[in-house]
């Protein structure tokens, strides 16, 4: 079998979508070594035009970013000329990724000319949003007439979490089949975390408490720092620690101490090093994301949770069991990881619960295995 995956963003650009479809069809060419995938993405980061990574080949056109980081729209004369090369691979299935990027658009079309069945993968549950509020309204509204027109036009849906199924049903899109994000346990038995904190400088009873995310303000970076500063000061055997880049991260870096610490991006590695250091996971989002993969490695880690309700949260998250939910406010964020830093007990139960929550119910193993036989029923 082979796939042509499309999707706006991939690496080495880093981003939750982009490390869903590397690990499911990375777990899904273990399990069955003749399926052959193809990326087809933009050229965002001006990487090389064609590149072999961890068994995939990556096709990258260019582009011009609309919205820096959330929206960009490819060459289409050089998507097309592309298209015309990639006929001769003969793929069976091409599967787009995000319901309200332009490939989504246009996927059945290319997937009919290149004689293939089409999949649709949606990461989203709730409608794109800006800061600009003009522009939200705008693809709200984009949304609202595109949605319905286009999935018609696929032979399967695909979604990251109940929640997008959910809310796409909104849309008009009845049938979807939902196929979460996961982790690979052995990934995360494999440090203790020591060295990252060496490499920090942080005392080994420090309780560290960790953010990872890009420094945007649908992640709300913001809100950890100005409950770091407060908590720090408060509880001098805390530390903040914020993995990640973007446009806020010069802004936020002014605030940096020696209980404040930025990283900018690490590597999937190091991010795994960084959880297994940590004793606290924050996940401030305002963005109704499907499905955070943040949260299924810092629960595969062994990290207690904070988190805001977006998107599929309430799945991972049940409050008092697997974690605690607040408001995305600076209060409401404060009075929990306050909480957690005065009950070692309580901390511990809440990442107990929620590591098992995820062994048992998210292994990329078994999440690929059901894939590749939905993929088996529709080619």
């Amino acid at each position: 079998m082979r796939i042509l995956v499309i999707t706006p963003y991939f690496y080495p650009h880093t981003g939750g979508s982009e490390r869903y479809i590397e690990e499911l069809y990375h777990a899904a060419r273990q399990l069955d070594q003749s399926i052959k995938v193809d990326i087809l993405t933009y050229n965002t980061d001006n990487a090389k035009k064609t590149q072999h990574y961890r068994g995939f080949t990556i096709y990258r056109v260019n582009c011009w970013e609309i919205l820096r980081g959330q929206f960009a729209l490819p060459n289409y004369v050089e998507l097309i000329k592309l298209a015309r090369r990639l006929k001769a691979n003969r793929y069976d299935l091409v599967n787009s990724h995000t319901r309200f990027f332009d490939n989504s658009w246009w996927t059945p079309l290319l997937a009919k000319y290149l004689g293939a069945k089409s999949i649709l993968t949606d990461h989203c549950a709730d409608h794109p949003t800006h800061p600009n509020s003009l522009v939200s309204m705008v693809a709200k509204g984009v949304d609202y007439l595109v949605t319905p027109l286009i999935v018609r036009f696929y032979d399967r849906i695909t979604v990251v979490s109940q929640a997008t199924k959910n809310f796409i049903a909104k849309l008009g899109v009845k049938t979807a089949t939902v196929i979460p994000g996961g982790i690979n346990p052995q990934l995360f038995g494999k440090t203790t975390g020591n060295q990252m904190k060496q490499q920090l400088g942080i005392g080994k009873t420090d309780i560290v408490i960790t953010f990872v995310g890009r420094m945007i303000p649908a992640k709300n970076p913001g809100l950890v720092v100005a409950a770091a500063q407060t908590i720090t000061a408060r509880f001098p055997h805390t530390m903040f620690v914020l993995a990640g880049d973007g446009d806020l991260l010069a802004k936020l870096k002014k605030a940096a101490t020696a209980k404040i610490i930025f990283t900018g991006n690490l590597s999937r590695s190091k991010v795994i090093n960084l959880l297994k250091a940590s004793d606290i996971l924050v996940h401030p989002s305002v963005h109704h994301e499907g499905l955070p993969s943040v949260i299924l490695e810092a629960a595969a880690a062994g990290c207690a949770v904070i988190a805001t309700n977006r998107g599929g949260v309430a799945e991972l998250i049940k409050p008092k069991r697997t974690g605690i939910i607040i408001k995305p406010t600076q209060k409401s964020l404060q009075t929990a990881v306050i909480e957690l830093v005065n009950n070692s007990r309580q901390r511990g139960k809440l990442a107990s619960a929620l590591r098992k929550l995820v062994i048992e119910n998210y292994n990329w193993k078994s999440i690929a295995r059901e894939y590749l036989n939905l993929l088996n029923q529709i080619r």
